[in-house]
């Protein structure tokens, strides 16, 4: 045990620590008592690990805490640890079945008071509520559903060759079942159970991520993410067309195939090929969509807007990330000036994960367009770290 005085809080500390967290930490402590001490370097004399603890026992005005004085063998062991004692607790994923049959179970036993978890009584709630498991996991793969309005011997099959008027007989979109952007409804990236606490009206939860806990009637899956990990929603479609139904989503953005500017035309035909063939089976089986538009040059738009109808309700555009030249810029916007003058969509989804967006966008879309922005994994990554860090 330690006087209180003579803990000295580590002056650069990267990490923040809200009231809410505190009132709660002192709340444990006062029902619990110590589980783990505060960490000090025998070296500097600062605390390494338990910031929040000593900000705690000051709250609740005690004058001994207990310590645990450790070695470092240099400073740079020393700020690993600093830094290291939060971080890797925040990569676990919390696995949303366990956590909601702790829950329950708590629930059960009379008064307990549920706040000492850390989840506040609406975020409990939240939680028993949320769906379990992998949504996407369903055991009934059967595609239940087949289109009624398919011409001659056209059902609703694997290899099924849709007809097209359209150049390499690219597919063509029905403009019966597109999917448009609500004006009074707000729309947000999905990164696992923590987002739970975040307030949207729709998620855009992209293939291959943490489900548990996803909100299922309010998400559009996306697929803006390496290519491989959707390559088998191709080769399996009707195995992921019956997960998707049966998962109850709201809708799919069309799979957004790399289009890269030195690759052959041929590569790029092909994949614009793949969406819109998923796009048009995935109407068929009666799952709204939107179109993903993407592009690698000006060029490519020979063929990468055919089967998509013109005035439809929303398109969506990913803007690739990293830093980009002038000459860049200029391509870009020249393309995505060119998609909304020979498209004219009602709305634009945009999933925005370039540093430069805003100079890709300024005075280019017009005003009428509904534009929703959808900040990527890398965007939301850096505010999470701007809320909880500070330079060090």
């Amino acid at each position: 045990m330690a006087d209180l005085v003579n803990v000295v809080a580590n002056p650069r500390n990267p990490n923040s620590h809200p009231d809410r967290q505190i009132q709660l930490l002192a709340r444990v402590i006062k029902h619990q008592g110590w589980r783990s001490p505060i960490v000090i370097s025998k070296r500097s004399g600062f605390v390494v690990a338990g910031h929040a603890r000593l900000k705690a026992a000051e709250l609740l005005g005690l004058t001994q805490v207990p310590v645990n004085r450790q070695e470092f063998a240099n400073d740079a062991d020393e700020y690993a640890h600093l830094v290291a004692d939060n971080r890797i607790a925040e990569l676990a994923d919390l696995k949303t079945p366990n956590l909601k049959g702790i829950l329950e179970e708590l629930k059960t036993m009379g008064d307990f008071d549920l706040d000492l978890t850390g989840f506040s009584q609406s975020e409990v709630e939240k939680i028993l509520k949320s769906e379990l498991g992998d949504p996407f996991a369903a055991n009934d793969l059967s595609l239940m559903k087949q289109s009624t309005e398919l011409e001659g011997a056209f059902t609703l099959k694997e290899d099924i060759r849709f007809k097209s008027s359209c150049k390499y007989e690219i597919p063509e979109l029905r403009a019966d079942k597109l999917m448009g952007l609500e004006k009074d409804q707000t729309y947000g990236l999905w990164m696992g159970t923590r987002e739970l606490y975040r307030k949207f009206d729709n998620w855009l939860y992209m293939w291959g991520d943490a489900s548990h806990g996803l909100p299922l009637k309010d998400t559009i899956i996306g697929f803006y993410t390496e290519d491989y990990k959707f390559e088998p929603v191709w080769f399996q479609t009707p195995a992921f067309t019956a997960r998707f139904l049966n998962a109850g989503v709201k809708g799919v953005i069309l799979p957004n195939y790399s289009m890269w500017t030195n690759w052959p035309q041929a590569i790029k035909i092909y994949n614009v090929y793949r969406a819109r063939w998923l796009g048009r089976y995935w109407q068929e089986a009666g799952l709204p969509i939107i179109p993903d538009v993407d592009f690698g040059r000006l060029d490519d738009l020979d063929f990468c807007l055919e089967g998509i109808p013109v005035g439809l309700p929303a398109i969506a555009i990913e803007t690739h990330a990293g830093p980009k030249t002038a000459e860049n810029i200029v391509g870009i916007r020249g393309c995505l000036k060119a998609v909304i003058e020979r498209l004219k969509p009602q709305g634009l989804l945009l999933y925005a994960q370039d540093v430069n967006r805003d100079l890709m966008l300024d005075n280019l879309l017009p005003r009428e367009l509904h534009v929703v922005i959808v900040e990527s994994r890398y965007a939301r990554l850096k505010e999470i770290m701007k809320t909880r860090t500070k330079a060090i």
